[in-house]
């Protein structure tokens, strides 16, 4: 059991640590282009990088895993069921373990990193497809929303015609 004032060594670990990068999909080009079904290729704004109404600027968010060792001081106690919860000053992250020397804390982060960054990996896959769903679905949006536009273009000519 640790007492209140006691120092320890506490390993941290985060798989949201964010960080820009340029464009994983666009590459820093603001664009990328889809070539559709028939072969023709069409150029849309980057979903990866865009950022609402501001459009795509060629740099994304990413986020890494880190992890890291802090020296703490045990600042409170509470019991809970059959185990105690500790509050330490300064209060890191996400807590990976609690240990009195550093040179363990080190090690219990280290062995901790390769889980995050798979963790990390598996989340970017995600969002990677999602970017590229929502950049295929504005070509067929846009496209859907022209051939409206040019029948209702030509459905006003039409009656401006029956005018004359």
């Amino acid at each position: 059991m640790r007492n209140i004032g006691d120092t320890v060594f506490i390993a941290w670990g985060s798989a949201h640590h964010s960080v820009e990068k340029k464009c994983s999909i666009c590459f820093g080009r603001r664009e990328v282009h889809i070539i559709l079904g028939d072969g023709s290729r069409v150029a849309v704004q980057c979903g990866g990088c865009g950022r609402g109404y501001e459009g795509p600027t060629g740099i994304s968010m990413a986020y890494e895993a880190h992890v890291g060792v802090q020296k703490a001081e045990v600042s409170g106690i509470e019991k809970r069921g059959d185990g105690f919860r500790y509050s330490f000053s300064p209060s890191p992250g996400d807590i990976l373990g609690v240990f009195d020397t550093e040179e363990d804390a080190a090690l219990a982060a280290a062995k901790a990193l390769p889980g995050l960054e798979a963790y990390r990996d598996q989340a970017d896959a995600g969002v990677t497809q999602d970017k590229w769903d929502s950049s295929t679905w504005s070509v067929y949006y846009h496209r859907s929303q022209i051939r409206r536009a040019k029948k209702t273009l030509e459905w006003h000519e039409t009656q401006i015609r029956e005018v004359k």
